[in-house]
């Protein structure tokens, strides 16, 4: 079983800091950077620190008294435990430096300690903004400012005619002044957009004026030069504050970043603005297909030429571009284009402007008063500017508040930290030639102080913004810098490759093509820590600020004014640098990190340099600007380097290359100037040689195969030669002796050649030929040079990647004989008979082809795009015949009517919620207008009842006497009516009982309100009827969540759970009960998701919670709600999600307890349900919904959202979901595939319509919420987006898996079992749409049924499970066939798996809930824990290999993995054989034969050992397969021709496979095998206990997490 997987704990006990005190901060603009070893250059990168280290000199008396765990909280823990820091575990080569990495921890955690103690922790410590600087308190404003040095201070500004002696500011014992100016006569006290500033008196009795430290705005009078600035009052009216509109945008796999100055991003020689900036950069930014935009000088610098980087006013944004509502708009609009922005933070040094800045509340004061160091310790001498004492508090709480203010007051996605290096060495970094030698890193000359501050600004970062981006500026290369705070690193996500540049400027600047060495530019690009992510860049601003040039003026010179015209021949001079400059920008993003990053105009190779109006030029701004004309001109050469840059990214949006940890470069020749390698799944070839051609250039690769240009910078488009062919095939050839890499070609297994210009960069892709048919790609580059492609599936062709930014999907649609909702399937209804596909390769559905379109209507004509994110946009109607689900499956293309309808319906339903209700999520918001909702000194009840004539309100509050609660009837049949407060008590007393009384034309009926948030029955009363509840209890009885959702998982691994059955006593358990005894049993056995069923009210028991009376309410059998609140935040806590059992297909038909009893002859407009049969379900006897009637969808919305938010539920799984997408819900239906079954007048649009809008609500409101749908029918399109025309669910339950473990255990003898029909059962699904597999749910085990247990051993389970005899032949084969049943449907059955509760260790008998048949008995509706429990019964065996199986996939991830290859399914042997992930399983179902040395395919050539083996002792087998065995691959076929492999794989090796076992193999990384073994001890008490050095997992049952 795996190792001890789980939240990885840091603990550390470290020794304290020594000689390494306070901040100094910043290397020199030009400093060396760090000569770090080389590394092989064909591997993955990897970097080998020097061997020969010895610690610094460091104090030895830190002891930590607590562990850092992944969130950083703080937790007492033993000395012993004190030795585990992560960060060594990435470098062997730190541990000599543990006591330097001990010091920091320390310091880290006793500073949150002190936050905790003093400030109610970090994360309130960094809200000083709320305290200091001007805040609105009560009728006035409050100002407070540190100045502990002042002797006097007063408050002046516009406000008092800046005369300070009517407002004299008070201090307090920590050097705070403060002072509270009240409102007069109806205006504030302070005018906003007023100047203000800070007046004190210092130890000479000298008067001063300060703008102040927290101010949110400065400004200087423009028309003086060199004006001083003043502090503004900014506190902007509603109507004029700006109000954000769209959300982040999802932080990418890897960003790509534009790097922008706002001020000269204008195209005239001026200062532009945010907003300018914002309308006419950003969607240049977006079309280029950059991700993010950093943002430069945004922080209020007086010294423009500073580039920002001395900056003077910290919270303050600067004012020569506009206004902060102006900046928020540029952000906003950032965000609407889906684009992140960062923002540049300087918190190494302060501007040394005394008038303007910080340093004017210098007095000469000590260090300890002050926010900078004293004397030369507090001064930067290269760059004019003062260095700040990090280890003072009031500095720590000014940097992290004001991290906190950008973030949340403008919606920053995060921040590039400048001038790092400065601040992690007392030297800064200056003289400093880094070597790579980790003295350099941890010794005296280490900085603690500013260390400590910067992981405790990462952790409050990613506390407040999980999805924030950081990024270090840092030239030394400090190991751990960006390594995560809870492994003891600094916590940043990416460094800058700032070597990178400096060495392309010194390769355009001095050396001669023949002297390019592209050994050393790949060394260069790829040596870096491979544990920490990279973001590289060819130039940015620092590259061509004055003195330097832009790499295009580098290559090309004056030529740049002259020879750009495309109306005359390139000279080679430009023809040479357009041509390098695409190379090198290219390669440095390909090979050179994690991220890319670009300056501002130079993606267009922007001519000349930059240098800021000053003295020396003039104050001119002609080279301080950005010309974009240069690129917009047509006929300008610019253009192709930007069509360049633009298809760059492009290539990244398609194939995901920058984040693949897949990089190898398999050849850099000297001779030939050529450079290839494989990044991700493609093959780059750059040719660096200025004259040479190579036809039939051989490079090598991984994978055999087809290969297509995918990319080619000497396309016409990109101002090159057309020279080489993208329509040409390139087959591969294989390479050497498979498994022996010396004999490959380059190190690589297979070859193909290519034709290879002089200055070109190449990229192939290798053509998947089983999709090749439909994978041609067509692209058009117009006279705009904008490219105009069309893309069918996933295959992408030639000379640049066709259009593939966000996906617009268009529809224009026709309605049809799609109508309302008739709904679910009956229990036993027979499963689609999908078509089958090739077992051997990754999962594809391949569905008929003689299909037909359904009758649809053809008036439908939609109005708007559905974009990635569902928003609406107007469109023209010829943009209305894409749409994505049709892409997925062509075979749907004759059901394009049908998709346009439900489109075009579910956008007009939207927009209705627009038009009338504020949008569909405030629509979703009814339960604070229906039902009962406290405002102002009452309650407020209101309910939907159009078809009563009179209504009261009655209750225990009323004693059950409504006449003088009449209800008033409004318009769309909504009654109401307040009740008032008296005498202080409530208007209706919390948990008092409460119903609505009407009458209609048969007289008076009481019925439960339909909003009822809680109902209970008197349970003494048998069969008694319920009353609803008001429920509103006071703060002290009112649950608070205690804990965050955890974080969604790659692949849910659920634990379906019934709470009343849940108790191992026969009687209903509850909530709590749950919470304390069953929670932690999943989370013990490796679930990471509970489903918990029949939450919603239901008051017949026995329906299993599927009849619901209220929607609204939880089930009082159980508890309360605040109960239910407790399970939830406990789970939580655990980690572990929880989805809820979301019944919207149907209503109990109980008129005394439920929503049928609003029902009385009423037409269906003015019901929840339909009328006549339409509304009534004949199988389930009960009542079906009117999804057409806007109160029927504002009633379910609002559900959803209610249990989304008041309960914070993870997600849902819809139940019957069938039932609603037809008509005729399922019943007597056998779906066999045919599409015509799908889409017809027999589907309900309406249905469907609300399942899309419900879906888009979801996500919408939780984007990490799961969705699940119960349906047996297959529908296409269920689990797929809605934007993309779908339905919207994440997963589907693959329902038709248990009934053929049913059929099997129930009625085929061993040897009729097909292991075929086994495979091909639990293959058979669509590769588009997620699915979450089951052996078996509540279902199978209702009563009439059994457990697969019970069917497999039958009464031998109640005498044949002790330990303490010999298992009788029918209990061996069942505790083996069911480990296997249930673990051959977890790995090859789905993307997610369930689990029913108790099934995991092989519950017997079955589920009969009490009634009258029984006896009303609880026996059989209960969970027998103490079967699992009592060590000398079998039940723990069961159970121990279910909890290793999801240990397994914790550690290998082999649910969410794509890669499904069925590559044996032998009927003679019984055994399927099958890859998934990086996997081998191999399952052996014959009775008795026992296979040595029998063979097994496989894909990687290497060593192989057992992962995880049902045969071992621990798991109630027999010990028959040797877990210290290696299994060595060999070599199958000729490579590169699958026809020839052994079951088409590449390579094999043997196995011994006992009879009814699975055993799971995984390859060594041998690379790392002597850090690799794994020991595994398995107790008396068969709990795992295990060793785990390093990747990779040993023998036989791999170690436990939790137990």
């Amino acid at each position: 079983m795996l190792g001890s997987l789980g939240r990885l704990h840091l603990t550390s006990s470290s020794s304290s800091s020594g000689s390494f005190s306070s901040s100094k901060d910043y290397p020199s603009p030009r400093l060396s950077h760090p000569k770090l070893p080389s590394f092989p250059l064909l591997r993955q990168r990897v970097l080998c620190p020097p061997t020969n280290l010895r610690c610094g000199k460091l104090e030895r008396d830190c002891k930590v008294r607590a562990v850092l765990t992944d969130d950083s909280s703080i937790m007492t823990v033993n000395e012993g435990e004190m030795e585990d820091i992560g960060v060594l575990k990435t470098d062997s080569n730190l541990e000599p430096y543990k006591d330097h990495f001990k010091c920091r921890i320390k310091r880290y955690l006793e500073q949150k300690r002190l936050f905790e103690k003093y400030e109610g922790g970090l994360e309130e410590f960094a809200r000083g903004f709320v305290k200091f600087g001007f805040n609105r308190e009560d009728s006035g404003v409050v100002y407070r400012e540190w100045a502990p040095l002042a002797q006097e201070a007063q408050l002046v500004g516009d406000f008092n005619g800046w005369e300070g002696s009517n407002h004299k500011m008070e201090k307090n014992q920590f050097g705070v002044w403060s002072i509270k100016i009240h409102d007069f006569g109806g205006n504030p006290a302070i005018p906003h957009n007023s100047k203000v500033k800070f007046r004190s008196k210092d130890r000479n009795g000298v008067w001063v004026d300060r703008i102040p430290a927290w101010i949110k705005y400065a400004t200087a009078d423009p028309a003086k030069f060199a004006a001083p600035y003043d502090g503004v009052y900014w506190d902007p009216p509603p109507s004029e504050r700006y109000q954000f509109k769209y959300g982040r945008p999802p932080k990418p796999k890897a960003p790509r970043i534009y790097e922008a100055h706002v001020g000269m991003s204008s195209s005239e020689p001026r200062i532009s603005s945010y907003r300018e900036f914002a309308d006419n950069v950003l969607p240049r930014i977006r079309a280029n297909h950059y991700n993010t935009v950093q943002l430069m000088a945004v922080m209020e610098h007086s010294h423009y030429a500073s580039f920002g980087y001395h900056v003077t006013n910290f919270f303050a944004v600067s004012s020569r571009s506009g206004t902060p509502e102006d900046l928020k708009y540029l952000i906003d609009k950032a965000h609407s284009l889906g684009l992140r922005v960062l923002m540049d933070v300087i918190h190494s040094h302060a501007s040394n402007n005394v008038t303007d800045g910080l340093i004017d509340f210098e007095v000469g004061q000590c260090t300890r008063d002050s926010y900078f160091h004293a004397c030369d310790r507090g001064y930067h001498k290269l760059w004019d500017s003062r260095l700040f004492n990090y280890a003072n508090w009031e500095v720590l709480r000014f940097f992290l508040s004001n991290l906190r203010w950008w973030l949340e007051e403008y919606q920053f996605d995060g921040f590039r930290f400048d001038g790092v290096t400065s601040m992690l060495y007392h030297h800064h970094g200056i003289n400093m030639a880094f070597t790579g030698d980790y003295n350099e890193y941890f010794s005296e000359a280490t900085d603690v102080d500013a260390v400590v501050y910067l992981m405790l600004a990462n952790y409050v970062i990613h506390k407040i913004l999980p999805s924030a981006t950081v990024i270090a500026e840092d030239a030394s290369g400090m190991p751990g810098l960006g390594r995560p705070v809870s492994e003891g690193g600094v916590g940043f996500d990416y460094r800058l490759a700032m070597a990178i540049p400096d060495k392309w400027i010194d390769y355009v600047k001095n050396k001669k093509d023949e002297e390019w060495s592209v050994t050393e530019i790949s060394w260069s690009l790829t040596n870096r820590r491979y544990t920490e992510k990279c973001v590289s860049y060819a130039e940015s601003h620092d590259q061509s600020i004055v003195g330097d040039k832009t790499i295009a003026f580098f290559l090309m010179d004056k030529e740049m004014y002259s020879g750009m015209s495309c109306l005359k021949d390139a000279s080679p001079t430009v023809d040479r640098g357009i041509a390098l400059h695409k190379m090198i920008h290219f390669i440095t993003m390909a090979l050179g990190g994690e991220g890319y990053l670009n300056f501002m105009g130079n993606e267009f190779g922007h001519p000349e340099w930059i240098d800021f109006p000053r003295d020396g030029n003039g104050w001119s701004y002609e080279k301080c600007r950005r010309q974009w004309n240069l690129v917009d001109t047509d006929h300008l050469r610019y253009k192709f380097m930007n069509a360049f840059d633009r298809a760059m990214h492009l290539l990244d949006e398609k194939f995901s290359f920058l984040s693949s940890t897949k990089q190898i470069v398999s050849s850099t020749n000297e001779e030939d100037k050529v450079i290839v390698f494989e990044r991700g799944d493609l093959v780059f070839v750059f040719n660096f040689h200025p004259v040479n051609t190579y036809d039939g250039y051989k490079v090598g690769c991984d994978l055999p195969g087809k290969y297509r240009v995918a990319l080619d910078s000497d396309a016409f488009e990109f101002g090159g030669h057309g020279r080489v062919g993208h329509d040409v095939d390139h087959f591969t050839f294989p390479e050497g002796i498979p498994g022996v890499p010396e004999t490959n070609f380059n190190g690589r297994p297979n070859s193909f050649k290519v034709l290879s210009p002089p200055r070109t960069s190449v990229v192939y892709y290798r053509v998947d030929e089983s999709k090749e048919e439909n994978s041609t790609a067509e692209v058009v580059v117009g006279q705009d040079n904008k490219e105009v492609g069309s893309m069918k599936h996933e295959n992408v062709g030639p000379g640049m990647l066709g259009s593939l930014g966000r996906l617009n999907l268009t529809y224009s649609s026709s309605s049809g004989s799609c109508s309302s909702s008739k709904d679910y399937p009956s229990p036993r209804l027979s499963h689609p008979k999908l078509p089958s596909f090739p077992l051997l390769r990754h999962r594809v559905l391949s569905p008929p082809t003689n299909l037909r379109c359904g009758k649809l209507e053809r008036d439908c004509k939609v109005r708007a795009v559905l974009t990635d994110d569902s928003s609406i946009m107007t469109v023209n109607e010829g943009e209305t015949e894409d749409i994505g689900i049709l892409r997925t499956d062509s075979n749907l293309e004759p059901y394009k009517d049908h998709f346009k309808c439900r489109i075009k319906r579910y956008l007009e339903q939207k927009s209705l919620f627009e038009k009338y209700e504020g949008g569909l999520e405030e629509f979703a918001r009814g339960f604070v207008k229906f039902g009962f909702n406290r405002e102002d000194d009452g309650v407020v009840y209101r309910e939907w009842a159009p078809a009563a004539q009179e209504a009261q309100l009655v209750g225990d509050f009323n004693g059950w006497e409504g006449s003088n609660h009449k209800m008033e009837k409004g318009e769309f049949g909504v009654w109401s009516i307040k009740i008032h407060d008296f005498d202080g008590n409530p208007a209706i007393p919390h948990n008092s009982k409460v119903k609505f009384r009407f009458k209609h034309g048969n007289g008076w009926v009481d019925r439960i309100p339909a909003w009822i948030k809680y109902a209970t029955a008197d349970p003494a009363k048998f069969a008694a009827p319920y009353d609803g509840v008001y429920w509103d209890p006071p703060p002290s009885e009112r649950y608070q969540f205690k804990y965050g959702r955890p974080p969604k998982p790659k692949a849910p691994r659920i634990y379906e759970a019934h709470v009343g059955m849940s108790s191992s006593e026969p009687r209903i358990s509850s909530y709590r009960e749950f919470a304390d005894n069953v929670l932690p049993r999943i989370r013990a056995n490796n679930y990471n998701t509970v489903q918990l069923m029949a939450v919603m009210e239901h008051s017949y028991y026995a329906s299993f919670g599927y009849h619901v009376t209220n929607f609204f309410a939880v089930s009082s059998r159980s508890g309360t709600p605040e109960d239910l609140k407790y399970l939830v935040d406990k789970a939580h806590s655990l980690g572990l999600r929880i989805l809820m059992d979301v019944i919207h297909s149907h209503a109990s038909n109980n008129v005394t307890d439920g929503l049928n009893g609003f029902e009385v002859g009423q037409s269906t407009q003015e019901s929840y349900f339909h009328a006549g049969d339409r509304g009534y379900h004949k199988l389930w006897d009960s009542r079906l919904f009117n999804y057409a009637n806007w109160e029927v969808l504002r009633f379910f919305l609002s559900n959803l959202r209610w249990w989304l938010e008041e309960y914070q539920f993870d997600g849902f799984r819809f139940d019957g979901v069938t039932s609603m997408l037809y008509h005729h819900h399922g019943i007597n239906m056998a779906f066999t595939g045919d599409y015509n079954e799908y889409f017809s007048e027999a589907t309900d649009v309406d249905a469907v319509v609300y399942l899309m809008l419900a879906n888009y609500l979801i996500l919408k409101i939780l984007p990490s919420a799961t969705v699940i749908a119960e349906d047996v029918s297959g529908m296409p399109g269920l689990g797929l987006p809605v934007s993309e025309g779908g339905i919207g669910f994440d997963y589907r339950l693959a329902m038709a898996i248990p009934d053929k473990w049913i059929d099997y255990v129930k009625n085929k003898k061993d040897e009729e079992w097909s292991v075929t029909e086994i495979s091909w059962s639990l293959t058979n699904r669509r590769y588009t749409e997620k699915c979450v597999s089951y052996a078996e749910s509540h279902d199978q085990s209702i009563v009439g049924d059994k457990t697969i247990a019970f069917f497999l051993m039958d009464k031998e389970m109640y005498s044949g499970m002790s330990c303490l005899k010999d298992a009788s032949p029918t209990v061996d084969r069942g505790i083996a066939l069911h480990k296997m049943i249930h673990f051959i449907t977890m790995a090859l059955g789905g993307e997610g798996y369930l689990n029913f509760m108790g099934n995991e260790f092989g519950h017997p008998e079955w589920i009969d809930f009490p009634r009258d048949g029984n006896g009303w008995s609880y026996e059989k509706c209960r969970r027998q824990w103490n079967l699992v429990d009592t060590d000398h019964l079998r039940y723990k065996f069961m159970n121990a290999f279910d909890r290793a199986m999801h240990l397994l996939d914790e550690k290998f991830s082999f649910l969410s993995s794509t890669k499904q290859i069925v590559s044996s399914t032998n009927e003679e042997d019984k055994v399927i054989v099958f890859e998934r992930g990086d996997l081998v399983f191999v399952f052996n179902f014959h009775p008795v034969n026992t296979y040595d040395g029998y063979k097994v395919g496989c894909d990687l050539p290497g060593k192989y050992r057992v992962a995880l083996d049902s045969d071992a002792f621990e798991f109630g087998g027999h010990g028959r397969v040797g877990h210290d065995v290696d299994h060595f691959t060999f070599p199958e076929g000729i490579p590169g021709v699958p026809e020839t492999n052994f079951n088409g794989r590449p390579n094999s090796f043997k196995v011994l496979s006992p009879p009814r076992t699975s055993v799971v193999y995984y390859r060594v990384d041998e690379s790392k095998e002597e850090n690799s073994t794994a020991e595994v001890v398995v107790g008396q008490d068969n709990k795992e206990v295990g060793s785990m050095k390093h990747e990779n997992v040993g023998p036989g049952v791999n170690l436990s997490s939790d137990n």
